[in-house]
C-alpha cells in the first residue's frame, strides 16, 4: 500500500445563486479590482489515504464524495489525487 492525498474540489453549480461568492465579488470591487469578472465559493477538503495505487485512491475519493461530502443536487466535485 502506498500514502496518497485526495484533495476534493466541491463548487456549486454554475446555474445557481452563490451568494457568498456575489459578496465577496462586491467587496472585490470596492477594493478597486474592477477586472475581477465574477467570484464563486467552494469547499476543499483533503483526505489522507492508502491505496495500491492512484487510480484505486481516486475511486476511494470519489466513493466518499459522492456518498457524503457533496449535494450532487446543487454541487459538482473535481478528485486530484497526489502523492504523500
Amino acid at each position: 500500500m502506498k500514502s496518497f492525498i485526495a484533495i476534493i474540489h466541491i463548487m456549486p453549480h454554475k446555474v445557481l445563486l452563490d451568494p457568498a461568492g456575489k459578496t465577496t465579488l462586491q467587496a472585490v470591487h470596492k477594493l478597486g479590482f474592477d477586472n475581477v469578472l465574477d467570484t464563486r465559493i467552494g469547499k476543499r477538503i483533503e483526505i489522507s489515504l492508502n491505496a495500491q495505487n492512484k487510480d484505486d485512491a481516486k475511486e476511494i475519493a470519489n466513493q466518499i464524495a459522492n456518498q457524503l461530502l457533496v449535494n450532487p443536487i446543487v454541487e459538482n466535485f473535481q478528485v486530484e489525487i497526489l502523492n504523500a
